[in-house]
């Protein structure tokens, strides 16, 4: 023990110790120590540089207790408690496979186990796994027996309204046929019945299936609504019930008058005529026409108006306007019918000339029409109101005007001011353009405008004559409201200060030196260094900072299946709970799933085969068809005591024989079960000994077969000419066959007398008439026009129209009496037209109104006076007169009131001498001379 003591004071480069040697307390060797024994450490053992050993076995290294290892070197380390490492490596695992613990609780990797992108894969499996929780499909060979029925989620099948258990068996099913086909009839056993018949029998069905009568055959069903009998051999039909009627052809002769209802007709004479009376067939009747001899005649057959015409006398009354060829006229664009009135006729009078402008000329002002007649100065004066002035007028260019008076400094409309001096308050009730500068020296411009707009690109603020930066401290925009909101200049710390919050419109950024470096939701890539302290969630980028420990995370650990792993640690032997695990491939699985392990019935989609086929017909396990469509075609031995419901046509594959039939089959059952004969149906087995046939198209049935008598209603259409004794009548020399027409019959009316003219049809030309119409003849015989009435034939050559309503007069040629240019101006009254047609006038250019003229060059002939005294200003500071050309100057402040000196008033003469200048105070009657210094 000492001897250890004393190699713990050594400090030598190296020491070795043979054999056993015990340390107590703590040794500390400044190099290398070589144990050639055991080394057993009761306290702990810090070593800073390697721990090596010459021979490593399965007892040699081992670590009780739990000790810190920087690095460990080994072929085989065993820990008996717990053992934590921040890396471990075994060199002979394979990447990917699931590392797993053996008997003896050696590491290793799993050939079965792999795990990958987040998918265990196992190839085989043991344990609780629910179904549920597997995807893919188990294939045949996986299973491990037969499936029990109870594991099946359909376990039977149904047919025909039979069902029968998978494995199970029906020796005598009895099936639901009524939607079985091809079932052979010759298979069918025993006989049918008449209720099993499905309906009526079709008549191909049958030997015998039509019936023939009278030469008409119909099959049984078919019908003939109009038979074609052959009724030659019939007798006794009575006339009574023939329908129809009786064709001339099938009339033996003429009829007789006798054998008529109705063998005569009437003639009644109309109008102007005479004669007529009762007309039998063969007979005939005159009719005469009346005619006035003094101007109707009968001519070649037709009543005609004779050559010489209808006179006045002979007409019974006034003409119509109908009855003329022109029954309107028409003035100015107005039309009037004869006997019509228009008391404000608008006429057109564009082509009018001569109207008086004295008095044809309605609206004009009082004094217009002298104005117009006679376009003098003093005329203009008489006819204008609300002028100001008198004399003559006043043109704008050099006028001469006597006394003018210029009151104040308002003006009305649009004026033009050159180099005005306003000494006062000046107001502009319309819009106010300034040519040249504008200049405002006041201490306050209030601008009482919505709306500024400035056609320059600059607003210069505080521009004096040496503007700095101090005088520009506190300038800036005041926005008034609730309070000032301001943008004003700091010259203290050269900067802009706003008062308010600052609001960029979407998609605009604040940006320095040309670089953006703040939008609405990104800072500018200019920005590369902040003292931000926190910060909100950071969705996406790129961490180029130190690596983030695990303390500096909300959560550094990851957690599956009930197993929980700290970033950056491993576990290779995780116990995952798979409770709730999904998606694990069935291809996976090793071995095979019993009866036991299955959760419950395999759906029908997991079954290689699923369904069952009988007879064509198809069906899925568990699925049900009460009535399936079988195809018994090869199906034998059927008894058709089994049969329900009952037999279609289509399935009778023949004729069917006497002896199949248990009995007689009833009319209900037959397709078809009566017979039709002219419109009489009739039920097989019944009778009707009284047919009533319709014989429409019947044929050869003799007329001496007839009994009764043949009426009008069943003659077959009219009767022929050739059938009556006389088809023919004549009337005023006109003669015509019954059924013939005429449409201008050529009667004979040389004897007719008094036809009335007011039953003549068409009209009378003016050939016919004997001479002219007198207007007492005429319903309508004057018209009127503006309140002036002419009868036909009279006139008015200078009618009093009212043209209160007349339009389109032209001042140019239209109106008498105006004097030379008057029209032009009166269409166009400019200036320039007015002074054209004015004489007498004064000066030249626009023409000039007593309030607020523009006035270029006046001449003053008389004296210039204001309208009120002491109050009226020549010229303003801002607008001066360039000379004063001026005599004596008369001054006095007396009414304007005192001085701004001394305050009181004065009154002055200042006249000129010949080598002086004299003053006058008017107040105190002294004289003076100015004082003059020659230069």
């Amino acid at each position: 023990m000492s001897r250890a003591r004393d190699l713990a004071k050594a400090g030598g480069v190296q020491q070795r110790l043979v054999g056993f040697s015990s340390h107590v307390g703590i040794s500390t060797f400044a190099a290398n120590v070589v144990m050639s024994g055991d080394l057993s450490v009761a306290g702990d053992l810090n070593v800073t540089g390697d721990l090596s050993y010459d021979e490593v076995t399965a007892g040699n290294q081992r670590i009780t207790g739990i000790s810190t290892l920087t690095q460990v070197q080994a072929t085989t380390v065993q820990v008996s408690a717990g053992f934590t490492a921040a890396t471990a490596q075994i060199s002979d695992l394979t990447s990917g496979r699931v590392v797993v613990a053996g008997t003896n609780g050696e590491l290793g990797d799993s050939g079965s186990l792999t795990f990958s992108g987040g998918t265990l894969t196992a190839t085989t499996f043991s344990g609780n796994l629910p179904t549920t929780d597997l995807t893919g499909t188990i294939t045949n060979a996986q299973l491990a027996g037969s499936i029990a029925n109870s594991k099946l989620s359909n376990d039977s099948v149904s047919f025909g309204g039979v069902s029968v258990d998978l494995g199970a068996s029906d020796a005598t099913p009895a099936f639901d046929l009524s939607d079985a086909t091809a079932y052979p009839t010759s298979s069918l056993t025993g006989t049918i019945t008449n209720a099993q018949l499905a309906g009526s029998i079709a008549n191909s069905k049958l030997a015998s299936p039509s019936a023939s009568i009278g030469g008409v055959t119909i099959t049984l069903g078919g019908t003939d609504a109009t038979p074609a009998f052959d009724l030659s051999d019939a007798t006794d039909y009575p006339t009574s019930s023939l329908t129809g009627t009786i064709t001339n052809a099938q009339l033996a002769g003429s009829i007789a008058n006798d054998k008529l209802s109705n063998s005569s007709a009437t003639v009644t004479a109309g109008s102007a005529l005479t004669g007529g009376g009762t007309l039998t067939l063969g007979s005939s009747v005159t009719l005469n026409v009346g005619v006035d001899d003094s101007s109707i005649e009968v001519s070649s057959d037709a009543v005609r108006v004779k050559a010489s015409g209808v006179t006045n006398t002979m007409l019974a009354g006034s003409i119509a306007n109908s009855k003329l060829s022109n029954s309107s006229v028409s003035y100015g664009g107005v039309s009037l019918s004869l006997g019509g009135s228009d008391s404000t006729p608008a006429f057109n009078l564009a082509d009018a000339t001569g109207l008086p402008v004295s008095s044809g000329i309605d609206g004009l002002g009082s004094g217009v029409a002298s104005f117009l007649a006679t376009p003098s100065s003093s005329n203009l004066r008489s006819a204008v109101t609300g002028e100001t002035g008198s004399g003559a007028l006043v043109f704008g260019t050099s006028p001469t005007i006597s006394s003018p008076a210029i009151s104040g400094g308002s003006f009305t409309g649009r004026q033009e001011i050159d180099d005005a001096v306003v000494s006062g308050g000046f107001v502009v009730g319309a819009g106010l353009t300034v040519t040249g500068d504008l200049v405002i020296n006041g201490t306050t411009t209030t601008i009482n405008s919505t709306t500024i707009s400035v056609d320059d690109k600059h607003i210069e603020l505080g521009a004096t004559a040496s503007p700095t930066d101090s005088s520009a401290n506190g300038g800036g925009v005041i926005l008034k409201g609730d309070s000032d909101h301001t943008i004003l200049w700091q010259n203290d710390n050269d900067q802009w200060e706003f008062s308010e919050h600052v609001n960029l419109v979407s998609g605009k950024t604040f940006q320095i030196a040309d670089a953006s470096v703040l939008s609405a939701t990104t800072l500018g890539s200019s920005v590369v260094s902040s003292s931000l302290t926190s910060v909100g969630t950071i969705a996406s980028g790129v961490w180029n900072g130190t690596a983030i420990t695990n303390a500096n995370l909300a959560n550094s650990s990851v957690s599956f299946g009930g197993v929980s792993v700290a970033l950056g640690a491993a576990n290779a032997t995780p116990a995952f709970d798979l409770s709730d695990a999904t998606g694990l491939p069935t291809t996976s699985l090793t071995g095979t799933i019993t009866n036991a392990q299955l959760a419950g019935s395999i759906a029908n989609s997991k079954l290689s085969n699923s369904t069952v086929s009988f007879g064509g017909v198809s069906l899925a396990l568990g699925a049900s068809d009460s009535t399936p469509a079988f195809d018994l075609a090869d199906a034998t031995n059927y008894p058709t005591s089994s049969l329900t419901g009952t037999i279609t046509n289509a399935q009778l594959a023949g004729s069917i024989a006497a002896g199949k039939l248990a009995g007689s089959i009833g009319n209900s059952l037959l397709s078809n079960s009566s017979v039709s004969f002219g419109g009489v149906s009739l039920a097989l087995g019944a009778a009707d000994s009284t047919p009533a046939f319709d014989l429409s198209d019947a044929t050869d049935y003799p007329t001496s077969s007839l009994s009764g008598t043949i009426t009008n209603a069943q003659l077959a259409g009219s009767i022929a000419n050739s059938k009556l004794a006389s088809p023919s009548a004549s009337i005023g020399g006109v003669t015509i066959t019954l059924g013939g027409t005429d449409a201008t019959p050529a009667f004979d009316l040389s004897d007719a007398t008094d036809y009335p003219t007011s039953s003549l049809s068409g009209t009378i030309t003016n050939a016919q008439l004997a001479g002219s119409i007198a207007n007492g003849k005429l319903s309508n015989s004057s018209v009127q026009f503006g309140g002036i009435t002419v009868s036909l034939g009279s006139g008015d050559s200078t009618p009093a129209f009212n043209l209160a309503d007349a339009t389109g007069l032209p001042i140019s040629s239209g109106v008498s009496g105006l004097a030379s240019n008057v029209a032009t101006f009166l269409g166009t009254p400019s200036s320039a037209n007015l002074r054209s047609a004015v004489t007498d006038e004064t000066g030249s250019g626009s023409l000039v109104f007593g309030t607020s003229p523009t006035i270029a060059g006046m001449t003053v002939s008389d004296h210039v006076v204001p309208n009120a005294n002491g109050t009226i200003n020549l010229g303003a500071s801002g607008t001066r007169f360039a000379n004063v050309y001026s005599s004596d100057l008369d001054l006095s402040n007396e009414a304007k009131g005192v001085n701004t000196v001394d305050g009181t008033w004065g009154s002055y003469l200042i006249e000129e001498g010949e080598e002086h200048l004299y003053i006058t105070n008017r107040r105190s009657g002294k004289k003076f001379r100015f004082m003059l210094e020659e230069v």
